[in-house]
């Protein structure tokens, strides 16, 4: 083998980490529950529904030239969608990705927050002027994209509120009471997953 930076050849030991086709061996007992599992999966998708709704009004750049940001924009407006149904705030869930550390994988990104519910409910008033209702869509929106940085740089709480959790258990340590907290287990029961689709190949926001 060649090394087209170095100019010279490259070690055996180099050529021994080249990829290699895995093979797989299965009994029959394997390749039945492989059938099982594949039936199962066809009855799950066959009951799942997937609408897709294209908003044509305007889009990214208009946000952008706005000074908002077009990830906590979409946020805010599913929590306004959220309270205007149920009059009360959603605890909702956001990937966040912490690609930028080593096996560094996701963290949550809380859109919910005080900025948020006070935004929404500025927006159902009927009290409200305009300019204050941008005023707390721009604040909204500001912290979403603070709580975003640190997620993804490595400063969000719940991954590590997990972490503690599962070593508690795994050592069997009493469990902290912070995690029999109401208000700790209404935060955790997400009535939002959202995640956003940051590549040009994949049409769509979810």
């Amino acid at each position: 083998m060649h090394d087209k930076k170095q100019g010279c050849p490259q070690s055996s030991k180099a050529a021994d980490n080249m990829p290699r086709k895995l093979e797989f061996h299965l009994s029959a007992d394997i390749v039945k529950d492989i059938e099982k599992a594949r039936s199962s999966l066809s009855r799950l998708t066959a009951d799942l529904d997937l609408f897709i709704y294209k908003y044509k009004g305007y889009g990214k750049e208009f946000i952008k030239s706005c000074k908002l940001s077009p990830d906590s924009y979409i946020q805010m407006a599913m929590q306004l969608a959220y309270y205007k149904i149920h009059r009360a705030p959603g605890a909702t869930y956001e990937s966040a990705s912490t690609r930028k550390f080593v096996h560094g994988r996701t963290e949550t990104i809380r859109s919910t927050s005080s900025e948020s519910l006070e935004f929404c409910k500025a927006f159902e008033s009927g009290e409200t002027k305009l300019p204050e209702k941008v005023e707390r869509l721009r604040k909204a929106v500001q912290n979403h994209k603070d709580y975003t940085n640190l997620a993804i740089n490595g400063c969000g709480v719940d991954r590590l509120l997990f972490g503690l959790k599962m070593i508690a258990i795994e050592n069997e340590i009493p469990v902290p009471e912070i995690y029999k907290d109401a208000a700790y287990k209404i935060s955790t029961e997400f009535k939002i997953s959202s995640s956003q689709q940051a590549i040009v190949a994949i049409d769509a926001w979810c």
